[in-house]
């Protein structure tokens, strides 16, 4: 099985060798977000600045945006592309193939890149209350799936905290009392307890709850979202600036021609990868089209104009557009740009 795992593996890398440097972009754990991507990384496909954002370039791809430039007052036209993990630009082959990057090729308003990797909807709305320019003209919040998906992944959610990667990780070590172990005096305790613990095999376990998305989870799902536009909503009419929503194309979602790359790269991961991929693949895909209409509609209860990318005919031909089910190559960044450039700017 190792064997055959580490086989896969490389021949993801053969098909898409930047996947390998993705794979490499470790989380750097923060307060309020939980995580974030780790500043100061550089790699031949991707790369992040001193803050954990993702390099951005600016028009003829030879100048980055450089964040400090991009939250002060300019003369320029100022846009974020707010997000999760699609956002961020997991697929492409290098900075200069991401959706801002793109944008700022063939447009005058100044795109930075806001994507935060495995964010849900509240994870991407504290990351632009945190970290709001001073002046903005344009919110582009290009994302969707996560939030579902996170839920599935986790015992739990919350009308108010929603779900995040990690959750069941960060649940599992919070599950036993953090001051047990704090201080030389709770540290020996601690040490006493582990040893009576293996000595008459009455050791603490954590059990995990059911992951089913259920109507309460589902609810509680859409009850977030709410909240995170409303905020959001509320953020643009204070600056001024226009906002969208762009649900991002998830490929188990489009009637798509998969091509043989796609076709390779998905058995790969649904044989040998984490259970987010299986999710993706079936668990969430009854929920397709009823996410997608509460989704537009809570949008629209905000005067959000929306935009569904499952449903243009641009993503359902026979040519290589994901590396997996839910992040796109530098040809499926492309065909999203097209389309913000083309009817939301």
């Amino acid at each position: 099985m190792g064997d055959s795992v580490f086989m896969s593996s490389n021949r993801r890398y053969e098909i898409t060798p930047q996947m390998e440097d993705y794979d490499k972009l470790d989380p750097n754990w923060t307060p309020l977000l939980m995580f974030f991507q780790k500043p100061n990384m550089e790699f031949k496909s991707v790369s992040t600045d001193k803050f954990g954002f993702r390099t951005t370039y600016k028009k003829n791809n030879f100048e980055k945006v450089k964040f400090e430039n991009f939250k002060k007052k300019t003369n320029e036209a100022k846009g974020i592309i707010l997000g999760g993990s699609t956002a961020f630009g997991v697929g492409s082959t290098h900075d200069k193939y991401t959706i801002p990057s793109l944008l700022n090729e063939f447009s005058d308003t100044v795109w930075f890149n806001f994507g935060g990797r495995a964010f849900s909807s509240t994870q991407e709305a504290l990351l632009l209350l945190l970290n709001r320019p001073v002046e903005l003209d344009h919110i582009v919040i290009f994302s969707g799936i996560n939030n579902l998906t996170l839920s599935c992944l986790s015992n739990y959610n919350s009308s108010v905290y929603n779900s995040f990667y990690f959750q069941n990780k960060f649940d599992q070590s919070m599950f036993f009392d953090c001051n047990q172990i704090m201080g030389v005096k709770y540290s020996f305790l601690h040490f006493l307890k582990q040893i009576n613990a293996k000595i008459t095999n009455n050791r603490q376990k954590y059990i995990p709850k059911t992951k089913i998305l259920d109507q309460e989870k589902y609810d509680n799902v859409l009850l977030a979202f709410k909240r995170d536009i409303d905020l959001l909503s509320l953020l643009s009419k204070d600056c001024n600036c226009k906002i969208s929503f762009v649900f991002q194309p998830i490929a188990t979602w489009i009637e798509k021609k998969l091509s043989k790359e796609e076709k390779e790269l998905f058995e790969i991961l649904d044989n040998h990868s984490a259970a987010h991929w299986k999710i993706l693949s079936t668990y969430i895909k009854d929920k397709q089209q009823n996410y997608i209409e509460d989704v537009k509609n809570i949008c629209e209860s905000f005067n959000v104009p929306f935009i569904d990318l499952n449903s243009y005919k641009d993503f359902t031909r026979e040519e290589w557009l994901f590396v997996d089910r839910a992040h796109l190559t530098d040809s499926g960044n492309k065909l999203v740009f097209k389309i913000i450039l083309e009817e939301l700017l």
